[in-house]
């Protein structure tokens, strides 16, 4: 599609003569980064035109594109609410308009405001002693025989490969809610730990065999190459072997599915810890998925920036339940999410969100969708 099409496609949309096919068309052609600086200039012209607008204000154009979503003839199916919901985000992002302006008050909100727990980041050693991080300083870390073998630093946990004569120690991670981690292991192997994520892994890796790790919750791992040690990731419901590569995994225990996306280099999956089973492999661009409860793995072509823009602090939700949103919030957050209408569980949204306080979030999806949260002893009530 061309900009002349993109532009008849806006022009369309603000005038309520699109339809679902063509704001298809155009989210695809904003996948292209190239598109953006076209898109920007496109929108700046045809919103002021068509808004009637004299000068270009745009907090009266945000105003005027969530004014548009509310209309009662827009919510004809909840797929054509989350497109508008989409196109909607995209437009004020390409405005330089995020969502709402901390100026604004709902009248529907109480006053309280939310307060996240401040939960610590934990190291737990081999012996069963648990040490809190305290990023501010720097730390060594010892193992079970008292040896160094590595370092907490403001920017992470970095391990050397002192000890491998000795006998294998594990360490095991746990991220609060609220907050990510990295660290770099002993073979150089860099992991980016999710919210809500515990990480089991050896303080050296041995000098015969795998090296072995294990995750519950979701990391990005960017493997260093050793083609006679294969690094193997265990989950509860899928391993993941690899020599050299950089993919995510999502393994959430109250999570419906395991996911694994590639993106670069070579990944084996496998029920089977040993591997020794059928294994599916996946390339870059594709994920790898498996129900909870099932011995199947699927695989299909995506893209993989959704899947690792939480590394940025950024959150993407794609014809997302609402249920499921909220099991990202509450680990995003570290909050409690209680609510009370049911029936929006099943309601799906496309929406992005770069940095967000909670309170910001939920105001979008209040302007978006009819809804309304209030806050109480610091938890979330939504209805």
């Amino acid at each position: 599609m061309n900009s002349e099409k993109a532009t008849d496609i806006i022009v369309k949309y603000l005038n309520n003569q699109e339809t679902k096919g063509e704001i298809d068309s155009l989210m695809v052609w904003l996948e292209e980064s190239e598109h953006q600086k076209i898109f920007d200039d496109l929108v700046k012209v045809n919103i002021a035109s068509t808004s009637n607008l004299h000068s270009f204000d745009k907090i009266k154009v945000k105003m005027h594109l969530l004014n548009k979503i509310k209309q009662p003839e827009k919510r004809k199916s909840v797929f054509h609410i989350s497109n508008y919901i989409k196109i909607a985000a995209v437009l004020v992002i390409a405005l330089g308009v995020w969502f709402v302006f901390q100026t604004e008050r709902n009248p529907t909100l109480a006053d309280e405001v939310f307060q996240p727990k401040l939960e610590a980041i934990t190291l737990e050693m081999e012996d069963g002693s648990i040490q809190q991080l305290d990023l501010s300083t720097e730390t060594t870390i010892k193992n079970a025989d008292g040896i160094v073998v590595g370092s907490s630093t403001k920017n992470g946990l970095v391990y050397t490969n002192e000890g491998q004569d000795q006998k294998i120690t594990y360490n095991t991670l746990k991220i609060p809610f609220g907050k990510k981690f990295q660290l770099q292991l002993s073979d150089g192997t860099k992991v980016f730990l999710n919210a809500g994520t515990t990480f089991r892994f050896p303080t050296a890796f041995p000098i015969e065999g795998d090296r072995m790790v294990f995750l519950k919750g979701e990391g990005f791992f960017d493997v260093s190459k050793d083609k006679n040690h294969p690094f193997k990731v265990s989950t509860d419901a899928v391993n993941v072997a690899v020599l050299g590569t950089k993919f995510n995994i999502n393994a959430y225990e109250n999570e419906s599915e395991t996911n694994v996306v590639l993106v670069e280099g070579k990944v084996a999956l496998s029920q089977d810890i040993e591997m020794k089973k059928a294994s599916v492999d996946l390339t870059p661009g594709f994920k790898g998925t498996i129900l909870k409860g099932t011995n199947v793995i699927s695989t299909e072509k995506v893209n993989v920036k959704p899947y690792i823009a939480w590394m940025t602090g950024t959150l993407v939700f794609k014809n997302a339940k609402f249920e499921d949103i909220l099991k990202t919030l509450e680990r995003q957050y570290n909050v409690t999410i209680v609510v009370k209408n049911k029936a929006l569980n099943s309601e799906k949204f496309n929406a992005t969100f770069l940095n967000e306080s909670i309170e910001s979030l939920l105001n979008h999806l209040s302007e978006s969708y009819p809804i309304k949260y209030s806050i109480k002893n610091n938890v979330i009530y939504i209805e």
